[in-house]
Order: C-alpha cells, then sequence, then structure tokens
C-alpha cells in the first residue's frame, strides 16, 4: 500500500493546495543478509581505524569532506546552522513544457494527494489543465532538513512530484567525447525505420517484472523446504556483435517469419 510521508500545502502565486506526498514507489528488491559461515549467525559491520584496526565509536567519528589540497572536518554545529527552514510549502517557481526535462534529471516519484476536501475542486482543475496544455511545474520544497527541487506533472487525473537531481549532477549530452563516427546509410536508416514500425505496439506492464528476483525468491523457498535445486549450467560466451545492418536485417527477417506462422 503506498504511503503518506509528508502533508504539505502546494503553493501557486499565493494559491495554497493541501496536500499529502505519497510514495509511487515500492522498491521489493532481494536483500541479502551476510552470515557468519559456522552458525549462520548475522554478522555486524563496524567502524574501524584502518591501521590499528581498532574498532571506532560513534561518539569519535567526524564528518569531514576531502579538498584538494586536504581534509577538512565539519563539526555538526556548524552543519546544523547551514540547515534549510523547515517549511510545509511546495512553492511552485514556474510552469514550463514537459520536453524541457530529460530523463536523466529525474530521481522518485511520488503522488500528491488532495488532503482537504475543500480544496479537492483546485486540486483536480489544476492536473486536467497541466495535461491539457502539456506543462509541468517546478516545484521547490525542504523535507527532513534537506532542500529538494521536483517536476509537478499530471498522471491521469492526479498529481505527481518527481524530484529532480542538481544541475552539477546531469552531465550534458556536449560533454560526451567527441568520436568521428560516419553517418548511416539510406539504407540503414530504412531498415532502422522497418524495425521500429514491426515492433511497434501496446505498452504490456506485465514484462516489467524482475525476474531475477522471482528467481531468488523462489530458489529461498525451495531450499526452505528442503528441495533438491540443481545448479544452472554454465552460459556460453556470446558470440561477437553483427554489424548494424546485419543485425537489422536478421531481425526484420526474424520478425517476418513469426508473423507468417
Amino acid at each position: 500500500m503506498p504511503r503518506s510521508i509528508f502533508n504539505a500545502r502546494l503553493v501557486i502565486n499565493g494559491l495554497g493546495i493541501s496536500v499529502k506526498l505519497v510514495t509511487a514507489v515500492e522498491p521489493r528488491q532481494v536483500s541479502f543478509r551476510l552470515l557468519h559461515a559456522s552458525d549462520r549467525v548475522p554478522v555486524r559491520q563496524r567502524m574501524v581505524h584502518p591501521v590499528t584496526g581498532e574498532e571506532v565509536a560513534h561518539e569519535s567519528a567526524q564528518k569531514g569532506i576531502a579538498l584538494p589540497h586536504g581534509m577538512v572536518v565539519l563539526r555538526d554545529e556548524e552543519l546544523v546552522e547551514l540547515e534549510p527552514t523547515a517549511s510545509r510549502d511546495l512553492e511552485v517557481l514556474r510552469f514550463v513544457a514537459t520536453t524541457q526535462l530529460d530523463h536523466p534529471w529525474y530521481v522518485r516519484p511520488y503522488y500528491l494527494s488532495p488532503h482537504d476536501p475543500d480544496d479537492a475542486q483546485a486540486y483536480f482543475a489544476l492536473a486536467r489543465a497541466l495535461a491539457a496544455e502539456s506543462k509541468q511545474g517546478i516545484v521547490r520544497w525542504t523535507m527532513r532538513k534537506k532542500p529538494y527541487r521536483g517536476a509537478l506533472r499530471a498522471v491521469g487525473d492526479h498529481l505527481a512530484l518527481i524530484t529532480l537531481r542538481s544541475a552539477a549532477e546531469v552531465v550534458a549530452t556536449d560533454a560526451l567525447p567527441e568520436l568521428s563516427w560516419p553517418a548511416p546509410s539510406i539504407q540503414e536508416l530504412a531498415m532502422a525505420r522497418q524495425l521500429v514500425e514491426m515492433l511497434e505496439g501496446e505498452l504490456d506492464l506485465e514484462q516489467f517484472h524482475d525476474r531475477y528476483a522471482e528467481q531468488v525468491i523462489a530458489l529461498a523457498e525451495a531450499k526452505a523446504e528442503g528441495k533438491t535445486t540443481p545448479l544452472p549450467t554454465a552460459k556460453p560466451e556470446p558470440a561477437p556483435p553483427p554489424s548494424l545492418a546485419d543485425a537489422l536485417a536478421a531481425s526484420i527477417t526474424r520478425l517476418q517469419e513469426q508473423d507468417v506462422a
């Protein structure tokens, strides 16, 4: 079930809409525990001095940042002074086209749920307006002593808020190394378009399963029940990849044969 993690007020040019920040994803990755080999007791991780090997108590550790000229220690009381002012406001700074942010900017999605029945009409009106205009809001807020930036978007009749990375984290495509690659030929472009058209279809969310996690859980349950679990056979080494033209031609031929069958 989705969890409400933050009660807030969406502020747009002085207008406030009472909302709740609700989890939009629930990570379900396989979580391994490290066990002692002889008695299977979970082992604990501790901080140790890298030279003496002695355990370091938590109160004896300090926070530091490595700079080009050396390590700088920052005290807790100094960091407290830099904490942003606590607030329940999700401040919309501006509205921009949904195409103005690429996927590298996005971090984690949340839903915004209307909190006060008196604000419900304004909430759903905003969601419909964003969808109709293909716009998204750029939002800033503070949560748990940390500043955030986010993109406010319409998802169906509701609103979603996706946290954004800072500008220093996102690598622009013009920073990629310049390489002298030949332009694709007319034949390669035509084959690529044909392949895209042949694979075009409806989105199937059933394909979004974590097969590895499912197999790990099944393996663990089988071992818990005392069932034998044969080891998988070794996977063969992959063959060298074909050229783009050969790969496209083979893919198109294979799809055509499946269509005939």
